[in-house]
């Protein structure tokens, strides 16, 4: 579990596991392999060993709640993604 004086390296996969409802052993290990992997800053998910980015979201519903889920984390999630 994150604690408020701890800082993630990949808050944009970390909000992307909380979407999904992942349980916080998954969320570490992926954070894991995604710095060991060396994974942009704002990698979400791994498909077929590539990582998916935030800036390849295209549902603005999706990409909203994931920028919400960034900010909340205390994280500079970028400007409020535009409906449409």
């Amino acid at each position: 579990m994150v604690s408020s004086s701890q800082r993630i390296k990949y808050p944009f996969l970390w909000a992307w596991d909380r979407k999904m409802g992942s349980y916080h052993s998954w969320s570490e290990r992926m954070q894991r392999e995604a710095e060991q992997s060396n994974a942009p800053a704002d990698c979400i998910y791994r498909k077929d060993g590539n990582w998916v980015t935030y800036r390849n979201l295209e549902l603005y519903e999706v990409k909203h709640d994931v920028w919400q889920r960034v900010k909340e984390l205390g994280y500079d999630a970028g400007p409020e993604p535009k409906d449409g």
